[in-house]
This record gives C-alpha cells, structure tokens and sequence, in this order.
C-alpha cells in the first residue's frame, strides 16, 4: 500500500514548509497546518508577495490532490503546470518556459535559454527512480533544473514538487528541506551554482530525503506522544 499517496497532514506540512523555506518564509508545524487546512481564511502578519507565495502553496497542494499517482507521468506538462500555480501573480510570465536570459543573484554571468529538448530529457529522469536510484537522481535532477531556470519564477519550488511527485508515485518518500538543515541547503546550493562543488547532492541525497518507512515510524512515535499529552491533559484537569 502506498502510504504517501493520500497526502496525509504531515506530508503536507512537510511539502508546504519546505515551499516556504525556499522564499525565506518560516512557519511552525501548527501555523503551517493551519494555513493548508483552512481554506486560506487564517490571517497572517505577513506582506503581500509572502501572502502570495502562501496562497500559491496551498493551491499546489490542492492540485496534488486531484492527481492519480499511478497513471501520472513525470514530464514537462505536469512540471509546467506545477509553476503556473507556484509562480502566479509573481512573475510576468508563469507556467512557460523562460525564452530570454535571466541572472540570479548568486550567479555573476547571466543564465542562457536552455533547449526544451534538454529541459524534456531532464525531467523524464524522475520516472525512472527506485528504491536503488532515488538517492542519486533525485539531488541530481533537482539541482541541474533549479541552475537551468527553465521558468521565470518558482524554479526551485516546481522543481521540489516535481521530484516528490515522482517519490510518492513510486511510495519511496518524501524530499523536504526542514528549519534545521536550510542554512547548510542553501550553502551547498550556492557552491553548486557556482561551480565551486557538487556537495549539495550527497547532502540532499543523504539528509533531505526521508523514505516512507521512515516517515510512517515518524508519524506513529509524534500519534503516540500526542495520545500520552492527552491523557496527561486529561489526568490533570482531573485533579484539578
């Protein structure tokens, strides 16, 4: 049974946080599940283009919903379609490929347009992921399309969506940058774009990568600690 396929709660707040880790937005677990489940009507303290990166998570998680894992192919359509709701209302053009340069901060020369032909045979590497491969295509893929900047908004975040797309479809797992290891994602992240190493794949690979095993063991300790907090809860206004 695939367990990642129904998108519980906790992957989404996995696959939301990370979003927003990549656009400088921090959220706790509980305010990030607030946001995704409730038909964007909690307010944040937050200015208009957060506001937007938020809305535009939440719709992404939206879509993923209507998907079926099983019969969905990992390829340029569903990578398009991924960056018209990320990037939407944040660049001029959203969910069409990039067709003049572009230059991004941590790059001093400007970024070509790269052939769809490469862009298409790039993407087509996620569907040959398994549990033997996914460690290394994964890093791999994500990190040549994000220094590609096919789109002219939302790289990064499309490209994290499409990967775990792929990951859930074959029950592998989950691709998520948490709080912890963000600082050291966008070192690694830099030196790469830079040309300076290639450590940011063994660091995705190895770190950023949670397999489903993993996560449902995760999830049955944090259903079982929640299950003693309330009864310690209950103990208490008890003897009160």
């Amino acid at each position: 049974m695939n367990i990642l396929k129904n998108i519980r709660d906790s992957s989404k707040i996995f696959l939301a946080q990370t979003a927003l880790h990549l656009e400088g937005i921090h959220l706790d677990s509980v305010d990030t599940l607030e946001l995704i489940n409730s038909d964007n009507k909690k307010v944040f303290e937050v200015d208009e283009e957060d506001a937007i990166i938020m809305r535009n998570v939440v719709n992404t998680l939206d879509y993923l919903k209507t998907i079926d894992f099983d019969n969905t192919d990992i390829n340029l359509d569903l990578y398009i379609k991924l960056n018209s709701i990320l990037a939407k209302d944040q660049a001029l053009f959203v969910g069409k490929l990039r067709d003049t340069p572009t230059f991004i901060g941590c790059i001093d020369e400007e970024i070509g347009v790269y052939d769809k032909k490469f862009i298409i045979n790039e993407v087509a590497k996620l569907n040959s992921i398994n549990n033997d491969n996914f460690r290394k295509i994964i890093p791999e893929v994500f990190c040549r399309l994000s220094r590609m900047q096919p789109f002219y908004d939302g790289n990064k975040r499309s490209t994290n969506f499409l990967c775990n797309i792929a990951l859930i479809k074959k029950n592998i797992g989950l691709f998520f940058i948490d709080y912890d290891n963000l600082k050291d994602f966008n070192i690694n992240l830099k030196d790469y774009y830079q040309n300076q190493n290639n450590n940011i794949l063994e660091f995705i690979g190895n770190k950023l990568i949670r397999t489903a095993n993993e996560l449902e063991k995760e999830e049955l300790v944090n259903s079982k600690i929640c299950e003693v907090d309330q009864k310690n809860s209950k103990t208490s206004m008890q003897g009160n």
